[in-house]
């Protein structure tokens, strides 16, 4: 998503240039090459919001499916389905990554699954111990990704959840 924005931001700014004189359209054209993207490039559409809003309403519909039955699945089902959705979010999100250089709002969500996964297997377990833990291994898991990804979304994902387990841990 980051991407596309820099690359409308940056057609946007290279029209202008144009408009105003400053570069001739071949300089346009070999600036924005260098990018990965042109003047013909088509701006953004509702599609992708749309598709968005579909995904976001999925999840949510799929969230509230499983959790109203979560009591009655057994555990094993449990167990597969959380580690199932973390390693698909996030192995989806380094393929993308590797194949076309984005990826970051799926490794944004698996950085989420896997920190749901940690805290619902603590649950299931009764693993309470020490609950701010969950949040350190949360927090420590998410850094390979980020330094892989070098997103900035993710980065900041595990910057809350170290500052959550920074003020729980020591009030």
């Amino acid at each position: 998503m980051l991407g596309w924005m820099r690359n409308n931001l940056l057609r946007r700014e290279t029209r202008r240039w144009l408009d105003e004189g400053l570069i001739e359209p071949f300089q346009a054209e070999r600036i924005l090459n260098r990018y990965g993207t042109s003047l013909d490039a088509a701006g953004p559409s509702s599609l992708g919001l749309l598709t968005g809003l579909a995904g976001l309403f999925a999840g949510l519909a799929l969230l509230l499916l499983v959790s109203a039955n979560w009591e009655q699945l057994p555990r094993l089902v449990r167990y597969a389905g959380l580690l199932s959705l973390t390693a698909l979010l996030n192995g989806w999100g380094v393929l993308r990554l590797v194949r076309h250089g984005s990826g970051g709002g799926l490794l944004f969500l698996g950085g989420f699954a896997y920190g749901a996964s940690i805290m619902l297997i603590g649950q299931m377990y009764h693993l309470g111990e020490h609950f701010p833990n969950g949040l350190l291994l949360w927090a420590l898991g998410l850094v390979p990704l980020t330094l892989l990804s070098g997103g900035r979304l993710l980065a900041l994902q595990g910057l809350a959840v170290a500052v959550a387990w920074m003020l729980l841990e020591y009030r």
